[in-house]
């Protein structure tokens, strides 16, 4: 009788188990999908080819060096042809980064900012910030700041249907890695 409940308990321990690791994998999948659905609603740009084959949302901030690493390799995926990025500038690393972040959202191209600026660090704050602009920032820093990301961060979603946050500076092998399982979603 002994050894029948301790199987049993070891029984029921591995059923615990195996429910909290499935609750966790899918706490974990309802995450990344509401970021999914937050960067949507977002404000954000967007740079690339309508026809590109992977799309995907990218968490920038002005004055994060690692931001301006990441775009000097996404660059020549959005020359190519071959990814669509949806921008969501954010404003938060330092008294310069509003302003920088304004220069951003107030162009009438803020791609060509991006592409003309950014890569070598040299964005001037604007000389006043829209209200709009504002507001826009203030949405984007709520979305960094309600789901803990810190930037650069890419969000997209695989052609398998699954949801995705690559956070950090990524090397070029990994970049590519990453874009070739994005569908095109936008």
């Amino acid at each position: 009788m002994r050894k029948l409940m301790q199987r049993v308990g070891l029984g029921v321990l591995a059923l615990l188990v195996w429910v909290s690791v499935a609750q966790a994998q899918t706490s974990a999948t309802d995450k990344r999908q509401a970021i999914y659905q937050d960067a949507q609603r977002a404000h954000w740009f967007v740079d690339g080819d309508a026809n590109a084959a992977h799309s995907a949302y990218v968490l920038m901030e002005p004055n994060c060096w690692y931001c301006q690493q990441l775009y000097l390799r996404i660059a020549p995926l959005l020359a190519s042809g071959e990814l669509r990025v949806r921008w969501v500038v954010g404003a938060f690393l330092q008294a310069t980064s509003q302003g920088k972040a304004a220069t951003i959202l107030q162009a009438k191209q803020p791609a060509l900012i991006l592409r003309n600026e950014l890569g070598n660090g040299n964005i001037r704050g604007a000389a006043t910030i829209e209200q709009q602009t504002k507001r826009w920032l203030v949405r984007n820093n709520n979305f960094v700041g309600s789901h803990g990301l810190y930037t650069p961060a890419i969000i997209y979603k695989t052609a398998d249907q699954q949801y995705r946050v690559a956070q950090g500076l990524l090397s070029d092998s990994a970049l590519r890695e990453i874009v070739s399982t994005m569908q095109r979603d936008f």
